[in-house]
Order: C-alpha cells, then structure tokens, then sequence
C-alpha cells in the first residue's frame, strides 16, 4: 500500500538555506572590511609586519627545528595582536553594516511596499470578507490576525507581508467581494495564513532586503581604491563578488520556491484535504510561464504545485543544484570566519573548530536534513531516492569555493593544490554519503524512534556532527599536511603529530555510530509506518521491505571484510619480511590504515549498490 507521506514531519531544508544566505552575505561584509582596511591603513600594517619581523629575529635568533618554528610564529603573532585587533574591528563592522542596514531595510520594507502597489486597508463594505479572515486566522492557531489590505483594481496576486505582531495580508478586491464562495476564498486565505504560521514571512522579505544592503557595503572597498587610485586586488574581488551574487541568487530562488510547496502543504494539512486548493489553482487562467520566465522565477509553476498537492512525495528535495550552492557558499564562509577569529584572538588552536561548529550545522540543515527527510517520505511511500546528484553537487560547490576561497584574495595559488582536490572530493562525497545512509536507518527505524520532533532533534545533531566534522577536516588536513611538507618533517613525525590532533576530534563519530547501531536494532522486525509520518488516517507497512540486513548481516560483513583484508596485509609481511627500521614501520602503519579505509569503502558502496536500503 502506498502512503501520502506528510513531508512536514521534518523541517524541509527551506531554513537551512536561509542561514546560508545570510550567513555568506555578512561574510562578504567581513570580506570588505578586510579590504577596507587594507586600503586605509595598509601601509601602517606593513610597517607593523616588519618591525615585528626585526623584533622575532632578535628575539628567536636560533630556528633549526619545528618547535623553534612554532616560537617564531607566537612571538610574532603575540607582537602583531594589537594591529591585528583594529584590523578585526575593520572586518566585523562590514558584517555588522549589513546587518544593521538588512534589518533597516527589513523595516522600511512594509511602507515602501505600500506606496509601490498602493495598497489600502478593506474599506467598511468589506467587514464581512475580514471577519472571515478572522475566523480562519483563529483557526489556523493565530492570537491575532492580519490586517487586511487591497490594491488597484488590477491586483491579481494575494501576498503577505510585514513584521511579527503586524502582519499585512493584501487579498484582491475581486476575491473579497466573493468571500461567501468558501470553495474560492477559503483555500486562497489559508495558503497565506500558513506563511505566517511557519514564520517565513519576515525570513523571506529579509533575504530580499538584505539584497539592498550588501551592495553599497560589496561596493565601499571598490570606492575606497578609486580614491587611492589602486585597483590592484579589483578583478580578482570583482569576479569572485560576481560569481558568489550569482549563487546567492540561485539559493534565494530556491528558498522563494520552497516556501510556497511548504504553504500548500501546510494548509490542506490543516483542513485534512489537499482538494480544495487544488481546484483553486486548477481554475487559474494565467498563462503558463515561458522556459525563461519558469527558471527566473521565483514560485514554482501552478502544474508543479498542483503535482505536489496531489503526491507531496514529488516536493523538490536537496537536488545537485542545491548541493552544489550550498557547499559552495559554506566553503567560501568557513575560512573567511577562521581568518577573522584568528585575526581578532590569535585563535589558531580552537578557530577553525568554532568555525566549523558555525557552518557545519548550517550545511547540515541546508543539505543533511534534506537527505533525512527524503529517507523519510521514501520509507513511507516504497520509493528509493539516489543521492548521487548531491554527492556530485557538494562535491563541485566544495572545489569551486576552495578554489575562489576569499581569504586569500590576493596571495596567488596555494601549494599542493592536488592534495587540497583529492581530500576535498573524499571529504565532501564521504559527508554526503554518510548523511544520507543514516537517514535511510533511521527513517527504516521510524516506528520506534522518538517522535517527530525528537526524530528532527536527531536530525539537527548528527547532520550537524557529520558536516561540522567534514568542514573542519576539509579545512584542517590540507593545512598541515602542507605545512609539514614545506617545514621538512619526516613521515614520522607527521603522522604522530596528526594523530594526536585528530584522535580528540574523532571522538565525535561515536555519536553517528551510536545512532546507526540503534537502527539497525530498532528495524531488525517490519512495524507500520508511525503515524506522525503520513497524511492520512490509514497506516501500514511499506511497500519496500525495511528490515534487511540487519545488525548481524552488517556486522558479519564488516567482520568477514576486516578478515580479508588482514589475511592480505598477512601475505603482505609474510613476502617483504619484517621491518627494518622506524621509517619502514611508518610505512606499513600507513599502508595498513590506507588498506582498512579502501576495504570499508568498498563494502559500504557494494551494499549500497546492491543492497535496497542498507543505508551502507
């Protein structure tokens, strides 16, 4: 029996990609106060590096080794703080410019959208249409309703607008005067009541405000070398500006097409039946929009909605492109937050993990949750989602925003790009994969997990843990691996030091593990569907078999595999002998931890490909 999932059970990642955007836009805001800056007291830092370049030499005259390279980089850094600090002071107030001047014009945003469409409170002849807006405001759960407003003659389209406790909703006179047609006037007032109840009005005029206010703030460095007549740094900040406004573009788009599937949803949620609504929109007399009007626009077609209403199994999940903006504009985000905090506290210990614990559950919601709640709404209706255009999208965003990475706006090509590439595709294809065979656990699980809200907490947190963990190393790995090169360290010594660095920081896994061993018990016996994850009043078992393999297949798995593997490592010692020295032992450490990694990877893609729902 195939089900009408309720999609709603989990947070769709609408939220996600509003923090994303508003996270890179006061990025870019730290960006320009860095640039700014650089054009006001640029000269005042340089003297500050070399005097304090004279002042390490004399201080640490004797640098042989890697500690002593350690000592030269915190005098330095110790000498350097408080220009350091005025440069921070520089980065924060961009960010903070755009935020102030986005919730400035998030304010403004009311009365000029007022005087644009000339809109006007429902006159007297209207009391009866508000007084039914009124009742479905109460009964859509709203304390207060909103005010009604009406526009020209001409006004076609019903929105909301405003701010929490004022919200605005504009209907067309030609529908209010219709209000006793309930099978008209109803479903059009609930959709706009369900923005309100989800809260995505004043988010949504945000991220079109916001707009307004980044550019002057994107654009003061620019008018800062026009009058230093230096435009050195200006193709390289105009090009990347160009590229990242592209993306944000892309994502506002989505979350503007999003919102208005999660409304449908919503309302015929709460009247239990989508029927109405869909006679609505099916009545429309607007003509179809062109190829050019559909991929600019920022509502979905009425065909689509009405396609989602009927199987809200067909609401557009985490797809390449949404994979692709999002890691895009993460990896543009963490190393601009990390450059900041290590520039405002010598950080360099503990900023890089404050950053990714800010951009890892932002990443998790925008594109972890999503996975969850496709594992979900496949679980209830039988069908099986590849997440291989997401894999491919992140992949991709990952490398392009390494690759424009605006923290080294300036400073030429980073040395050993390759490493950077292979540990970034591993890195970012691992995250999403994981992502989403733990949810495909956990949905197989629902019936005896926490309820919907507690399933949703689950999600956050390990999405949050998984992607945290996958920016960090992104970020971290490269660094040093780098670094130990240049800097001369033996193959020893640099896999003690990562060892010890990493070994705190992989304790984190314990919890995704723990999560996916209790699904893997939780669905050892078929259980219906829960109830919080359909919409209707009839439940059952999947179509799709959801209890194999269980914990025993996947531990005699992993068991048989892990035998394999060191019957080969075996014949391996067994032909070259024993070692002969530390470096030799290094090597085959090395070569064993490579080989245990690749026979993992092979069985988790061979059940993945091969297994339905292994969530390998």
């Amino acid at each position: 029996m195939r089900l009408r999932p309720n999609v709603l059970a989990h947070p769709s990642p609408t939220a996600g990609r509003f923090l994303l955007l508003l996270g890179v836009l006061l990025s870019a805001g730290l960006l320009s106060g860095q640039l700014v800056h650089m054009g006001l007291r640029g000269g005042q830092w340089t003297a500050v590096v070399r005097q304090c370049l004279v002042l390490t030499e004399a201080a640490v005259p004797t640098a042989g080794g890697w500690e002593d390279d350690l000592t030269l980089n915190d005098f330095l850094l110790d000498c350097m703080a408080a220009e350091n600090r005025t440069a921070a002071a520089f980065e924060f107030a961009g960010a903070a410019t755009i935020a102030a001047l986005g919730l400035f014009a998030l304010l403004l945003a009311p009365g000029r959208l007022r005087r644009r469409h000339r809109l006007r409170p429902a006159g007297l002849r209207l009391d009866a249409a508000i007084a039914r807006v009124g009742e479905l405001a109460a009964e859509a759960g709203m304390s207060r309703p909103p005010q009604v407003l009406v526009g020209p003659a001409g006004q076609k389209d019903a929105f909301v607008f405003g701010l929490p406790g004022r919200y605005r909703m504009v209907l067309p006179t030609a529908l209010l005067v219709r209000w006793r047609n309930r099978e008209v006037f109803d479903p059009v007032v609930r959709h706009e009541l369900a923005h309100l109840r989800r809260h995505d009005v004043p988010l949504a005029w945000l991220a079109a405000s916001i707009w307004l206010a980044a550019a002057p703030v994107i654009a003061l460095p620019m008018v800062v070398a026009l009058l230093r007549w230096d435009f050195s740094l200006a193709p390289s900040f105009l090009w990347r500006v160009a590229l990242i406004l592209a993306v944000v573009w892309l994502v506002r788009r989505q979350v503007l097409r999003s919102r208005e599937h999660d409304a449908d949803l919503h309302a015929a949620a709460q009247i239990g039946d989508w029927r109405p609504l869909w006679k609505v929109l099916n009545s429309t007399t607007a003509k179809p929009p062109s190829r050019w009007r559909q991929l600019i626009s920022h509502h979905p077609t009425v065909a689509h909605r009405m396609a989602v209403l009927v199987d809200p199994a067909k609401v557009p999940g985490v797809s390449l492109v949404d994979g692709l903006a999002a890691a895009f504009l993460a990896a543009l985000l963490l190393p601009l937050i990390v450059n900041t905090l290590n520039t405002a506290f010598a950080a360099h210990t503990w900023s890089l993990l404050a950053a990714a614990a800010l951009v890892g559950p932002i990443l998790g919601l925008a594109v972890g949750a999503g996975l969850w709640r496709q594992a979900m709404i496949d679980h209830a209706t039988g069908r099986a989602a590849w997440p291989g255009g997401v894999v491919l999208g992140v992949v991709v965003g990952l490398l392009l925003g390494t690759w424009v990475d605006l923290a080294d706006l300036g400073t030429g090509d980073i040395a050993a790009a390759w490493v950077v590439t292979v540990l970034t595709i591993a890195i970012g294809a691992g995250a999403v994969l994981l992502s989403a065979g733990t949810g495909r656990l956990w949905a197989d699980a629902a019936a005896r997990v926490p309820g919907r809200r507690g399933s949703w907490w689950v999600s956050l947190i390990i999405n949050s843990l998984i992607f945290g963990f996958a920016l960090w190393a992104m970020e971290w790995l490269p660094i040093h691996l780098v670094a130990g090169v240049i800097s001369g360290f033996s193959l020893e010594t640099l896999v003690i030091a990562l060892g010890t660095l990493i070994a705190p920081i992989t304790y984190l896994a314990i919890v995704p593990a723990i999560v996916t061993m209790f699904a893997l018990v939780a669905r050892r016996r078929p259980a219906d569907v829960p109830r919080w994850l359909v919409d209707s009043q009839h439940t059952g078992p999947p179509e799709m078999a959801a209890h194999r393999p269980g914990i025993g297949a996947v531990v005699l798995s992993g068991v048989a595999a892990g035998v394999l593997g060191a019957l080969a490592l075996l014949v391996h010692r067994l032909v070259i002998g024993s070692p002969v020295d530390d470096p030799d032992r290094i090597a085959r450490y090395l070569l064993w931890v490579t080989t245990g990694t690749l026979v993992a990877l092979a069985v988790s893609l061979v059940a993945l490909v091969m297994v339905p729902r292994s969530g390998a």
